[in-house]
């Protein structure tokens, strides 16, 4: 009789896996497949993420089969769920208060539900602002990105740069050079704010600078893809040299920063970003 893994054995194992890889290789494209697939997935957390790649790496959006049914969308017979995990909340009781005070912010547990990619259903076309986006080009995405950060008490300033760099993170500030053409200046911006939401002046005795910097150019690399301006990829990824302890918190730090950036720049466009 086969044994049934749990979910988050799963997701471990398979984390473990990729950081494996980039130690095999200069890049791991199963690594970078997965950062611009979690790019897109940016309303789910990094627990849901990997198990949605792991069962289906080319879905595009998900739902439940209720929440299909609302948008006038039914699965189709036959079709296999994508399992994913929902937190179990704690309810109120009879006097307004819950059941379990000592449970942080509700949750007391997680179950296992199941969701399904729209090329799994059929019926009624998506509204437009489910299914269609518009790119903007990246003096827009600047613009939008220097909001986000000054609304998070980060000052950007466009300056000379000293040193022979392109820009510095220097905790609350962040410096570009203003001599980059438009889609660099956005990608040093993006480089320079990783830094910044990596928290990586206070764990420097956790990471070395190469490591660091692998993470920060990762980081800034899978957010111009996911609005489609063109960067090389960099000759490491961000796991490379993790071990298996470290890998989901690795992970938590940099898919968690790489969904803040594309809401922070999303939520302060006028035009919709495009997904990957």
């Amino acid at each position: 009789m086969r044994t049934k893994i749990p979910l988050d054995t799963r997701i471990r194992e398979f984390a473990e896996k990729l950081a494996a890889s980039t130690d095999a290789a200069r890049t791991s494209d199963e690594l970078l497949a997965y950062l611009q697939f979690a790019a897109s997935f940016h309303h789910y957390s990094l627990h849901n993420t990997l198990l949605i790649f792991m069962q289906k790496p080319d879905a595009t959006r998900v739902a439940g089969f209720h929440a299909w049914k609302s948008l006038g969308r039914y699965v189709r017979k036959g079709e296999k769920g994508i399992a994913i995990m929902a937190p179990i909340r704690v309810k109120a009781n009879d006097n307004g208060q819950e059941d379990d005070a000592e449970a942080e912010g509700g949750v007391i547990g997680f179950r296992t539900v199941y969701v399904f990619d729209v090329e799994q259903t059929e019926g009624e076309p998506l509204p437009p602002d489910l299914c269609v986006s518009r790119a903007s080009c990246s003096e827009e995405l600047t613009e939008a990105l220097v909001s986000f950060a000054r609304a998070q008490e980060i000052n950007v300033e466009f300056t000379a740069v000293d040193g022979g760099a392109y820009g510095r993170s220097k905790g609350g500030l962040v410096e570009v050079d203003d001599g980059l053409e438009s889609a660099d200046r956005f990608a040093v911006l993006l480089h320079e704010l990783a830094h910044e939401f990596l928290n990586h002046r206070h764990r420097r005795s956790e990471l070395d600078r190469k490591t660091r910097e692998i993470e920060a150019e990762t980081v800034a690399h899978i957010v111009c893809h996911h609005f489609g301006v063109a960067t090389a990829a960099p000759n490491y990824l961000a796991l490379n040299g993790a071990d298996g302890k470290e890998v989901i918190e690795r992970l938590e730090h940099i898919v968690g920063t790489i969904h803040s950036l594309i809401h922070g720049i999303t939520s302060h466009q006028e035009i919709p970003a495009q997904s990957a």
